[in-house]
């Protein structure tokens, strides 16, 4: 996708699942010549995300599984579309209008949706409003300490 999108980078942060895994993915991205258009990061800072958030055209969201995907909240919260895997959580929290779903484990079915995704006239897209930040990180602290209404 990257080679025959040229205006176009990946910016991937987290955790992976071991070395040999991040190191055969930064072989990959050697190999390929990616090195200044697929960028790894590990954890990375409150102020890294906002950086990225308002440099950014999309999320991707690819996790296999999620507690809650506080994630594509962030995502909404500053008008930015999302493409996530189709998991529970994901489902679960996600607005229609702004996500494209994909399977995570079919890298054909995330090309395409990324794809689809630049055919998109992200200019046009209304974002929920009734997401208020302080009420959805409010429910999600009441989620992990195991209050409920």
């Amino acid at each position: 996708f990257v080679k025959m999108n040229k205006d176009v980078s990946f910016v991937f942060s987290g955790k992976f699942p071991d070395n040999l895994i991040k190191n055969e993915f930064q072989k990959f991205i050697n190999f390929n010549n990616l090195q200044k258009r697929v960028f790894l990061l590990n954890y990375i800072t409150s102020d890294e995300v906002s950086f990225l958030y308002r440099k950014c055209l999309a999320i991707i969201a690819p996790s296999l599984y999620e507690g809650f995907g506080m994630t594509l909240q962030e995502a909404y919260f500053k008008n930015k579309m999302v493409l996530a895997s189709k998991i529970p959580a994901h489902k679960e929290i996600a607005d229609p209008k702004t996500t494209i779903f994909f399977d995570p484990r079919n890298p054909t079915d995330i090309f395409n949706k990324i794809t689809e995704f630049f055919e998109i006239d992200i200019k046009n897209l209304k974002f929920n409003k009734k997401n208020n930040p302080d009420l959805v990180y409010q429910r999600y602290s009441d989620t992990i300490l195991g209050y409920t209404n």
